[in-house]
């Protein structure tokens, strides 16, 4: 089957435009093309629940009735099946049993619940957006911040119009990080800085085998998703840095996305929610799309941000903006030691380039198999 975006441009239910403001969005919070498109308002859940529908040719499921499931239905699929397929039991009726799916199609998951079960199975389509919601709430599945507006009402966002060339084509584009930088956040060079060539294999920590800027450009040009890029760049970064840690910029927040201090995954860093509206470190590198040096004062937004990341005050930090077609989307944090975080500037600078970049071949990637 074609894929959703195409599918709705082709129903007239989206424009090209639209379709292109999704993607660039997926690629940046991850999700499900439907999710994203009902978080920018191009249409409702209902709009889509019942385009899903018609288009699979299965039942839809009432997005209210999803949310006020009698117990004993509940306790008919276990939580850890319920959570692995994605999947809520609606009804059963004469040994047919009702079920809300995102994928009604997945014939081996129609299966696995038909064993599991005993009963025969018939699917009926939901959104992401809906199961999410759904699942927290029956079975306790904690909904994290990739969703934030999933209990509010999406605002409709502005659209833009492109000329026919513009339609055709998009231009790849990555943030000057090497103009010259404001003197008050750059800390001073150690020494003489002699470029990337300095840094040998002996230079890796613990022993641990050395993750060059050119094998971690190859993994970032081959990222299958966004998961994989941030995976790749916390790789690199750890072999020197104590932390080091991405913050995806939804709205006036910078939401956690994943964080590692000393080897050790950040517990409950995905539940930060940092505001971009008061005085903080993270808000100077979101206003100026440059980088931020230096030591972490003392301010409402700075101390929440510290104590997601572990409750240790560094000797000084350094925040860089990635960019996806000339807007901040994310922030990488790295502390550790002032010399530490000069000797490395430029090629952490560099660094961010090749992560924009991997962010656009994402992007393309998914326009190529939408159009």
């Amino acid at each position: 089957m074609a894929r959703l975006g195409e599918l709705l441009v082709q129903a007239k239910k989206i424009s090209l435009d639209e379709m292109d403001y999704v993607l660039r969005n997926q690629v940046v919070f991850g999700g499900r093309y439907g999710t994203n498109l009902i978080e920018m308002g191009f249409m409702t859940e209902g709009e889509l629940t019942t385009f899903l529908a018609e288009t699979m040719r299965v039942p839809a499921a009432d997005p209210e009735r999803m949310m006020s499931i009698p117990a004993k239905t509940i306790n008919l699929i276990p939580r850890e099946v319920a959570e692995k397929f994605k999947v809520i039991p609606l009804a059963l009726e004469q040994r047919r049993l009702t079920v809300a799916t995102m994928d009604p199609h997945n014939l081996a998951a129609v299966d696995a619940l038909a064993f599991t079960t005993g009963y025969s199975i018939l699917p009926a389509v939901t959104t992401e957006f809906r199961m999410v919601l759904a699942l927290e709430k029956h079975y306790g599945i904690r909904r994290t911040l990739r969703h934030p507006s999933l209990s509010g009402t999406p605002t409709k966002v502005r659209k833009r119009t492109r000329t026919a060339e513009q339609e055709s084509h998009i231009l790849l584009t990555a943030p000057n990080y090497f103009a010259p930088q404001n003197k008050e956040s750059l800390a001073p060079l150690n020494g003489d800085f002699q470029g990337f060539e300095q840094y040998s294999d002996d230079s890796a920590c613990n022993g641990a085998p050395h993750l060059t800027l050119d094998s971690i450009a190859e993994r970032l040009a081959n990222s299958a998703d966004r998961d994989a890029i941030a995976e790749a760049i916390i790789d690199y970064t750890s072999q020197w840095f104590p932390c080091s840690a991405l913050f995806i910029i939804r709205g006036a927040s910078a939401i956690g996305w994943r964080g590692v201090r000393d080897g050790i995954e950040l517990a409950g860093f995905d539940e930060l929610d940092i505001p971009l509206d008061t005085t903080s470190a993270l808000q100077n590198s979101m206003e100026n799309s440059k980088l931020f040096v230096g030591p972490i004062t003392d301010s409402p937004a700075n101390a929440q941000m510290l104590a997601g990341l572990g409750n240790v005050q560094p000797e000084s930090s350094l925040i860089l903006p990635i960019m996806l077609q000339k807007r901040t989307v994310a922030l990488f944090y790295l502390d550790g030691s002032i010399d530490q975080l000069a000797g490395r500037q430029e090629e952490l600078q560099k660094l961010m380039v090749k992560t924009s970049l991997a962010f656009e071949i994402l992007l393309l990637r998914n326009k190529i198999l939408s159009v």
